[in-house]
């Protein structure tokens, strides 16, 4: 957390094959460099499950891959990090990532802010305050016990304090 500004990492890469809160099932596959194993595009697949109703199974189906759906230049951790922008800033981006997250499923909401939050960061800290701040800080504060959030403070907790951070010149870690 030296230097927020250069993303490090991608957090939000995989899919489920539940159907959890009614959404059509998914799974994402990878194309990796052979050389240097880095992810060079990824695909999502999706089964329509009322079409797999209808026809008594499912037929899986590119749902988008990531270079050409979002205009990426690659997957690296940056163009993750600007992808995250212009979903903030571009409600139609915002729109589409959604609907793509959700699995082709029609009825979701595109909270901007939320799916910024949730490309950008990848600590639960980082995170809330991110969701908190309206996207302009990239240092988290840690789930306090009390504060409603359970299980991402257990998840704090187990984690522990791996990554310092501090909010000012001024303060100490």
């Amino acid at each position: 957390m030296t230097n927020p500004e250069k993303p490090v990492i991608v957090t939000p890469i995989g899919g489920s094959v539940t159907t959890y809160g009614k959404m059509n099932p998914t799974f994402k596959v990878l194309d990796l460099d052979k050389e240097f194993m880095v992810p060079i595009n990824m695909y999502s697949y999706y089964a329509d499950l009322d079409k797999a109703n209808k026809s008594g199974q499912p037929t899986w189906e590119v749902l988008h891959d990531y270079i050409d759906e979002y205009e990426m230049p690659d997957l690296s951790p940056a163009s993750f990090r600007d992808l995250a922008l212009r979903i903030f800033g571009d409600m139609e981006m915002a729109k589409k990532f959604r609907y793509n997250e959700h699995r082709a499923t029609k009825h979701f909401h595109a909270n901007q802010l939320e799916m910024y939050c949730y490309l950008a960061t990848s600590e639960m800290h980082e995170n809330n305050e991110c969701l908190h701040s309206g996207g302009m800080s990239a240092y988290g504060r840690d789930f306090k016990l009390l504060s409603g959030k359970i299980m991402q403070h257990a998840v704090d907790s187990i984690i522990g304090n791996w990554v310092h951070y501090s909010l000012g010149q001024d303060e100490k870690q």
